[in-house]
């Protein structure tokens, strides 16, 4: 693990969890921002979609994206 920058911001390698709060970015969210999460070593992606009340969790990053999703 690294540890964080001099400006105290955490990198993608500090990260265990990042929820992401969706009212319209949603598809930009779950389709662009997962990919760039899941390539940057993010272990767990939450989107939190405001409009339709769903949770959508992603885990277990792979070379393609990650291999859990799940809405609930």
């Amino acid at each position: 693990m690294s540890r964080l920058s001099a400006e105290g911001h955490p990198k993608a390698e500090d990260m265990y969890l990042l929820v992401e709060i969706a009212n319209s970015s949603l598809k930009y969210d779950r389709e662009a921002k997962s990919l760039a999460y899941e390539k940057a070593g993010v272990l767990e992606y939450w989107v939190l979609d405001i409009q339709n009340r769903r949770l959508h969790v992603y885990r277990s990053p792979q070379e393609k994206g990650y291999s859990v999703e799940w809405r609930h």
